[in-house]
């Protein structure tokens, strides 16, 4: 769509920029976040649309952001997160545990679940300073059982019975 197009649907909705976007906030992060380094202009001109600061719209989006980014192994965007936010890539994982953890889960095949798994191992002890020397797919289910079961069974009743049958 083009800008003047957006601009003309704000004036008839009589709304501001971000508002008109705010609804779909989440279906325009997970499509607009991964392209960060392949497209560094789509964030920067979202943003500037909706009168958001980069930064600040990465942070709010995280937890829609992080699962997708985690589930499909894009390294370099999650390691350009961190070092944009100031954080480590194991305290992004931390805090947003059972969000990654129950999207990994939804996956198509134990295959893809698997290598999500081995990537989230991989990165995370690339990264960490000390190196987490008892960091386990165990360990990670169990920081966060409670919060993860919650997701899963929010989706197991899910009206979109193809996605409800992934978990």
């Amino acid at each position: 769509m083009h800008p003047q197009q957006l601009l003309e649907i704000v004036k008839a909705q009589m709304k501001y920029p971000y508002t008109l976007v705010s609804p779909y906030r989440s279906q325009v992060a997970t499509f607009v976040v991964p392209r960060k380094c392949t497209n560094p202009m789509l964030i920067f001109e979202t943003c500037r649309f909706i009168s958001v600061h980069p930064t600040d719209f990465i942070s709010v989006t995280l937890p829609k952001t992080l699962p997708y980014l985690f589930a499909n192994s894009d390294a370099k965007v999650i390691e350009e997160i961190s070092e944009d936010l100031g954080e480590t890539i194991l305290s992004l994982f931390m805090e947003h545990s059972h969000q990654i953890l129950a999207n990994v889960y939804q996956q198509h095949g134990p295959a893809q679940t698997t290598g999500s798994l081995t990537f989230i191992m991989n990165i995370i002890s690339r990264g960490a300073e000390p190196k987490p020397a008892d960091f386990t797919v165990r360990g990670m289910v169990q920081s966060c059982v409670v919060a993860l079961l919650a997701d899963l069974v929010v989706v197991l009743g899910h009206e979109n019975e193809e996605r409800a049958a992934l978990v």
